[in-house]
């Protein structure tokens, strides 16, 4: 089977010496798992700063734990994205945290886009725009994991 120079493998790979591919498609998904794991760590940041500053609610713990479990699982994913035996066996992973993500947005959904933003989750924080910025974060974890799966 002839494929285009792009998307062969070494010579290495194909005998068995090496697991490793570095095609397209691997860095591809090494800058997927990148984005993953950067917004895991961008939301943990803000939802940490709320729970030290202000007032604790289950919607703020509920992300941060996503959030903390999720740096914790993806960090590992994004050398693993080069190894071909790995990478089909990390999709149930993907797959349960595009769920766990889609629910941490759907709470900050709810709080910061019902009602005033101002007087929601934290209830002292009158930063609107950094909550609006933890919700946009939220979403592009949805994203990135929904379309690395």
């Amino acid at each position: 089977m002839k494929f285009r120079p792009s998307l062969r493998f070494s010579h290495a790979d194909t005998a068995g010496v090496s697991r490793f591919s570095y095609t397209r498609l691997r860095i591809l998904l090494f800058g997927v798992n990148f984005i993953k794991w950067s917004s895991a760590c961008i939301v943990m940041a803000i939802v940490s700063y709320f729970i030290h500053d202000y007032s604790r609610n289950e919607h703020t713990t509920y992300q941060e734990v996503i959030a903390c479990t999720s740096i914790g699982f993806f960090l590992p994913t994004m050398p693993l994205a080069f190894d071909r035996r790995i990478t089909v066996q990390l999709i149930p992973l993907d797959y349960i945290y595009s769920h766990l993500w889609v629910t941490a947005f759907i709470f900050a959904a709810e709080d910061y886009n019902w009602q005033d933003c101002a007087i929601h989750s934290p209830s002292g924080l009158r930063k609107c725009t950094l909550k609006y910025a933890m919700e946009s974060w939220c979403i592009i974890a949805v994203y990135v994991c929904y379309t690395s799966v």
